[in-house]
């Protein structure tokens, strides 16, 4: 069921132990995206940081990690995985196998760019499979949410190419 608007969120920073509170301001029910926006009210925002949310081209094989906090993990763990797809729901699939309960919601990281791309959806170890919610699924949830778009210096000559099951920049057919 959908949260009440003045549900509030308690949380503790991992890296600095600090505690804060936070409200839901929008919402996505279980089926769509399962995500709740959360608007920081103590302590103020600013004296947390903040980063920024990127809708960029992930070609297959990028490498993306994410920080989760699993059972036994206090102090968390990083999971690293690489882009095997963009399933029809719009979910990216990770090929992964360290992705466990308690990384739902972790930011997902770009390596080779250092940029925020998404969040973590679910994973099914099993199948050494986990899905990533790209930044652009989540600003089309709130508009709360500012995401930067970046295209690559290159994309009008290579729009399209990424997702075939051969690299035609470079040859190799797999």
């Amino acid at each position: 069921s959908r949260p009440l608007p003045e549900t509030k969120v308690l949380f503790v920073q991992p890296a600095t132990g600090k505690r804060g509170q936070a409200r839901v301001i929008d919402w996505s029910p279980l089926g769509k995206l399962d995500v709740a926006v959360l608007k920081i009210e103590e302590p103020d925002a600013s004296e947390l940081g903040a980063v920024n949310l990127h809708d960029v081209p992930l070609p297959l094989n990028t490498t993306v990690r994410a920080l989760g906090f699993p059972a036994g993990y206090d102090s968390g763990l990083w999971a690293y995985g690489t882009i095997a797809g963009k399933l029809p729901g719009g979910l990216l699939q990770l090929q992964t196998s360290k992705v466990l309960p308690g990384f739902s919601g972790a930011p997902v990281q770009d390596l080779a760019l250092g940029r925020i791309v998404g969040i973590m959806a679910m994973s099914d170890p099993d199948h050494e499979a986990a899905f990533v919610i790209p930044c652009a699924a989540l600003q089309s949830l709130s508009n709360a949410i500012v995401v930067v778009r970046s295209i690559g210096l290159f994309a009008p000559l290579t729009e399209g190419l990424a997702n075939l099951p051969s690299d035609p920049l470079t040859g190799v057919e797999y």
